[in-house]
């Protein structure tokens, strides 16, 4: 008997260990939050660049009962963007070269005088807001979308003398957020390359006139994305010197700038550096590189991400700049001038 006496303590060791053990394996739930998100791509096969991509931003309210928020189909659309952004960063794209860090904001919350009859009631279940984007890159895109409510209360007038801010009983206050990505194909639709090839055979068709020629250019120029800026370069380089180069080179410019010819750089430092490029636009590019030195070699490509041109093209162009403050022609040379003065370990002695 005191032999079984003896193992009951450590049987029942063994049992409450199993116990604790058991209960320890069990994932702990955690209540809903009251509001969440979830961003849905529909056509995910078929998202290409220039093309818009239509994005369901899904808001649950998980509680029993509805929730005050501010109406975002009644808020101006710099407001509204703030409430329900979207946020698209392109990943993966030909020649991605991401800065080591990124000083950046998110859209921050918001707060106005707002009427009661800014407000909605958001009923339990699901609301469905529609939302687009047009991917400039092709790789692959990134989206993040929130929904965001800063403020509770709105302003209640009883006479003109008295006014008092009211809150809302069932108002809710916070952020919610989800992301997807998609991939974005490395070609343009069949219908835009049918497109592009008539363009193409329009610019290098011998009797078309020069007019019909800037209007090509125009209206690829227009579209600004990754593809445009190509057909814009290759078009530049194909063009003998005249009116018709100067335009698609003042559209590369731009696009340069924007971020969508990041890849035309190198180019671009050989036509700053050429005394036959018109005045004025060695003067922009002289200005719009010495920007993007100032800030590290970083680049933002059309809003939907951030580049860094590799340190050997940083000092082409550095070296450029510095050439060219004792450029013959002395507004270009005071130009050059100016910038170098705003680049760290660069400046004129």
């Amino acid at each position: 008997m005191s032999a079984i006496y003896d193992k009951v303590p450590v049987l029942l060791f063994l049992v409450l260990f199993a116990s604790s053990t058991a209960g320890a394996e069990q994932p702990q739930e955690h209540p809903p939050k009251p509001i969440e998100v979830s961003v849905v791509v529909d056509d995910q096969d078929g998202v290409y660049v220039g093309q818009t991509v239509s994005v369901r931003v899904v808001v649950r309210n998980t509680t029993a009962g509805p929730l005050m928020v501010l109406d975002w189909e009644k808020l101006s659309p710099s407001t509204r963007n703030l409430m329900v952004p979207l946020q698209v960063t392109a990943m993966d794209y030909p020649g991605q070269n991401k800065p080591r860090s990124i000083m950046g904001g998110g859209a921050g919350f918001f707060a106005s005088t707002w009427s009661k009859d800014h407000y909605r009631a958001l009923p339990p279940g699901e609301t469905v807001i529609e939302r687009s984007f047009a991917p400039m890159l092709p790789g692959r895109a990134r989206i993040r979308a929130s929904f965001r409510n800063s403020h509770n209360a709105f302003w209640e007038s009883r006479t003109l003398r008295e006014i008092k801010e009211v809150n809302w009983e069932n108002g809710w206050v916070g952020s919610a957020f989800d992301t997807t990505a998609v991939s974005v194909a490395d070609r343009l639709a069949a219908e835009d390359q049918e497109r592009y090839a008539g363009y193409r055979r329009t610019l290098q068709d011998p009797s078309t006139f020069p007019e019909e020629k800037l209007k090509v250019l125009s209206e690829v120029v227009a579209e600004r994305h990754y593809f445009a800026a190509r057909f814009i370069r290759d078009a530049y380089e194909a063009f003998e010197p005249g009116p018709v180069k100067e335009a698609a080179l003042e559209h590369l410019v731009d696009l340069a700038q924007f971020g969508t010819a990041y890849e035309s750089f190198p180019l671009l430092v050989e036509v700053m550096a050429d005394e036959k490029t018109p005045q004025e636009i060695r003067k922009t590019l002289i200005g719009w590189m010495g920007d993007v030195l100032a800030r590290g070699g970083r680049q933002n490509l059309a809003g939907q991400a951030f580049h860094q041109y590799p340190e050997p093209l940083q000092q082409e162009a550095r070296q450029a700049i510095k050439l060219l403050a004792r450029d013959r022609n002395p507004l270009i040379a005071a130009k050059a001038r100016e910038v170098l003065k705003r680049l760290p370990d660069e400046k004129e002695k």
